[in-house]
């Protein structure tokens, strides 16, 4: 009768789980051998109808782990030897100026894995009966025992607490490690939150204030599990999204991980951060060292589209939506677009050559600096593809993909708008726009451009930098009686500097100091005599900048633009030369750290306009110092790229204002 009863109890409960039954069942049979473990975890809850909501759970997790796995090798594991090596030698205090930075020297002495032979080893084929009962019980725990927890679905719950992993790092079990550690340090700060996000804000202000973090773009997930990160604190973005998500899941503060595909606006694909949700389900986004969790809290970049990574599989993931053969970046059915809760967007509906295409997706893609990367898709229907949610000022392409991984335009660049609208770049030679003395006007204009690729953030942080930066001469190496021949009085540009110096004395010693209270900040340096560049023997600081790159006096007249002297500490930062006899300046030239994408001496570029079928050149221009090139006669209301031939990789397409001015994108 026990036996009976229990059996229908186990029926009762798998009718229960908001899923079809065939999923847990075919759950089980792709686990094989392992199949035993998993059905001790269902009979295990079957035992007493308390346990309903943990046997639910363990359906979520069983029917869903056969997403799941993580990759082995002999070589990841030395690689994760020397990565905790590293992180254990490089502490540094929390109050640096930079929580998280690039150490490139690491990236170059410890290459990526890409190429590694992995064994793939499935969560279901070796995941244990223990391991799966203990992530299910700490979770109820941490998830019932918090003031908070009455206010989070079980459905959130079983995605932004329950799960035993975020993505495919290695399977480990974290939750008493993360407990132990965080739970004491923070559980005062949280006894009175009622609101998750109270409770997530004092334990991100923990990380904050008390953790350092290592950024390195080498080290991922693939490679790093729970403990070896606990433990070393670096890697990429994907890393510290992850580290936050099982501190917060450890302590039952619900919390996930958002993403975007490929960056809409630079080079860099990927980019990840994590969200939670407050009481009235709105989203709130937050990043590790950089923004906390807030209400209110707008992005930091641009987007394009914005994806939220879920351990259940979503029928509404792109390849739930748009089938087989999507590029490798929307091949995930672990994925949801979640654009709309960061903002409205604009709506683009696509009319497509549908006798050619019939019953085919179509993608839309945004610019990586070479070409356009396949970011999202719809289903054409009726010879239509509509796709929403667009983030304003935002260049997308609509696209055909093919199986072979190929790429193919269809239809002209668009722009969203904030209205909602898109505005097609469709490259016109004749406007009708009305003008008040000539009538219709010839529409193709004589551009000038200056830049291939728009200046940087950081140049806002660098800007005043060299405001007062001096250039002084003198007849002794210790500059005791230092004559100014010129101060620099605008905020840090990109140009080459070029100055008159009139001044008949002759000098063996020349150099560059920083303002008072100002860093140093000088990429290359001419003393000119007569026409005739200087040479001589360095001399200055040496030593690291603030930003951790090595600096050395010499590259500052190395003839490289893009080495630097950066000083680590403000006032007397200097460098110069001594010359082999005292000479005559007559001439300085200097250029300011900077990102070498002005028009370059000497470079070879060639421009060009998007059509509807690819690029079309304009033809090819060569560079001169502090030049612009120039083109007559360019279609207006195109998207145009400037490609320099000779060197460099930065390069972002871009439109002209009325004034004539580059609106990059």
């Amino acid at each position: 009768m026990k036996y009976t009863f229990c059996i229908g109890l186990v029926l009762i409960l798998a009718a229960a789980c908001d899923r079809l039954p065939s999923r847990l069942e075919q759950a089980l049979a792709f686990a094989g051998a392992n199949r035993a473990e998993l059905e001790t975890v269902l009979a295990h809850y079957s035992e007493d109808a308390a346990d309903s909501l943990k046997y639910r759970a363990a359906c979520f997790l069983i029917e869903n782990m056969p997403f799941h796995y993580s990759c082995t090798s002999g070589a990841i594991d030395r690689y994760m030897e020397e990565v905790s090596r590293y992180a254990a030698a490089h502490e540094y205090p929390v109050n640096d100026y930079n929580r998280s930075f690039t150490n490139d020297t690491f990236e170059d002495d410890f290459p990526s894995l890409a190429h590694s032979n992995y064994n793939v080893v499935m969560d279901s084929h070796v995941i244990t009966a223990d391991f799966l009962i203990n992530n299910i019980e700490r979770a109820f725990d941490a998830w019932q025992r918090q003031p908070w927890g009455k206010d989070i679905s079980f459905d959130d719950f079983c995605e932004q607490i329950l799960p035993y992993r975020v993505t495919d790092e290695p399977l480990q079990d974290w939750r008493q490690l993360y407990d132990d550690f965080f739970r004491p340090r923070v559980d005062s700060l949280c006894a009175d939150a009622s609101d998750p996000v109270a409770a997530g804000k004092a334990l991100y202000d923990f990380i904050y204030n008390n953790q350092r973090w290592i950024f390195c773009h080498s080290v991922t997930s693939r490679y790093t599990g729970a403990a070896a990160l606990f433990h070393n604190r670096l890697g990429d973005c994907r890393l510290m999204a992850h580290y936050v998500v099982y501190a917060f899941r450890a302590l039952g503060i619900p919390c996930g991980m958002d993403m975007i595909l490929q960056n809409p606006d630079m080079l860099y694909k990927q980019h990840y951060w994590n969200y939670m949700k407050d009481r009235s389900g709105q989203t709130v986004r937050f990043e590790v060292h950089q923004t906390a969790p807030e209400r209110g809290n707008g992005m930091n970049r641009k987007t394009g589209k914005i994806y939220r990574s879920y351990f259940g599989m979503q029928p509404d993931s792109p390849p739930g939506r748009c089938g087989a053969g999507l590029p490798a970046l929307l091949n995930n059915r672990l994925m949801a677009d979640v654009a709309g809760e960061y903002y409205e967007g604009a709506t683009l509906e696509v009319e497509t050559d549908g006798g050619r295409r019939k019953n085919a997706s179509l993608f839309l893609g945004v610019f990586n600096n070479t070409e356009w990367i396949p970011i999202a898709c719809s289903v054409i229907k009726d010879g239509k593809a509509v796709f929403e949610h667009l983030e304003p000022e935002i260049v997308y392409q609509p696209l055909y993909y093919d199986t072979d991984g190929g790429v193919e335009e269809t239809g002209f660049p668009v722009v969203a708008q904030e209205d909602g609208k898109c505005r097609v770049l469709k490259p016109e030679g004749k406007s009708e726009i009305q003008d008040s003395k000539s009538g219709i006007r010839d529409s193709t204009l004589d551009c000038s451009i200056n830049r291939k690729y728009p200046y940087p953030e950081w140049i806002r942080l660098h800007a005043s930098r060299s405001v007062g930066g001096r250039f002084e001469v003198a007849t002794d190496s210790l500059f005791t009686r230092p004559v100014v021949i010129h101060t620099h009085t605008d905020s840090l540009t990109f140009d080459w500097y070029e100055v008159k110096i009139d001044c008949p004395e002759k000098f063996r010693y020349v150099r560059y100091c920083s303002a008072r209270d100002a860093y140093i900040s000088i990429a290359e340096i001419q003393f000119i005599s007569d026409g005739q560049v200087l040479k001589g023997k360095a001399i200055g600081f040496d030593n690291p900048s603030m930003f951790g790159v090595p600096c050395t006096k010499e590259v500052a007249f190395d003839g490289d633009p893009l080495t630097y002297c950066d000083s680590d500490s403000p006032d007397g930062a200097w460098v110069g030369l001594e010359l082999e006899k005292p000479v005559r300046i007559t001439e300085i030239g200097y250029i300011f750290r900077n990102d070498d994408n002005n028009i370059r001496e000497g470079d070879v570029y060639e421009l060009f306009y998007f059509t509807d079928r690819g690029k079309v050149s304009l033809g090819k221009r060569t560079g001169v110092r502090n030049g612009t090139l120039t083109y007559e006669n360019v279609p207006t209301n195109a998207l145009y790229l400037l490609h320099d031939e000779t060197q460099g990789r930065e390069e972002r397409p871009f439109t002209f204002d009325d004034e004539g001015r580059q609106v990059w994108y």
